[in-house]
């Protein structure tokens, strides 16, 4: 019954977020929805919970790892039909000066996070470094990866305006 509890409360206080977290990946709520039920399903699914240090980072890694798979599947299929799109249409200039200065004024606030923040970010966001490999890297806590992640994704978030 412990255990019921404890996923039960696990979801009720992530579900919510975690939904937002893939939606953001995927671009779709639908397949985020889904990809969070798998989430806790793997969860629950697991042997001994006790040798998971960090459930929540458990959750939006593996979240993340079906989200990314899912991309992948997607991006299969979609690739056929990209070629037969990009045949037809090129990228118009707009959209392109669009996307510099969108990525100019991110790597701007990038720059103005607090330096041990903004290499965490880097190392995961550039590096694809896992937390682990990070904490490891850097002599930290997991945790303390994490939150320094999260410091430098609500800057980020706030300084860009975006609302999710």
């Amino acid at each position: 019954m412990k255990y019921l509890s404890f996923v039960k409360s696990l979801f009720v206080n992530h579900n919510d977020e975690l939904q937002k977290f893939v939606a953001r990946k995927l671009g779709n709520t639908e397949d985020a929805e889904e990809i969070v039920q798998d989430t806790f399903h793997n969860f629950m699914r697991l042997e001994n919970l006790d040798d998971i240090e960090n459930p929540r980072a458990f959750l939006y890694k593996t979240a993340n790892n079906l989200a990314l798979n899912r991309l992948r599947k997607n991006k299969n299929h979609k690739s056929y039909t990209e070629n037969i799109e990009l045949n037809e249409e090129s990228l118009s200039l707009e959209r392109e000066i669009i996307s510099q200065q969108d990525a100019e004024l991110l790597y701007r606030h990038i720059e103005e996070l607090p330096q041990k923040t903004k290499q965490i970010f880097l190392m995961n966001r550039i590096e694809a470094m896992s937390y682990p490999e990070i904490a490891e890297a850097l002599g930290i806590s997991v945790s303390g990866v994490s939150k320094h992640m999260m410091k430098a994704l609500k800057y980020i978030r706030e300084n860009l305006d975006i609302s999710y």
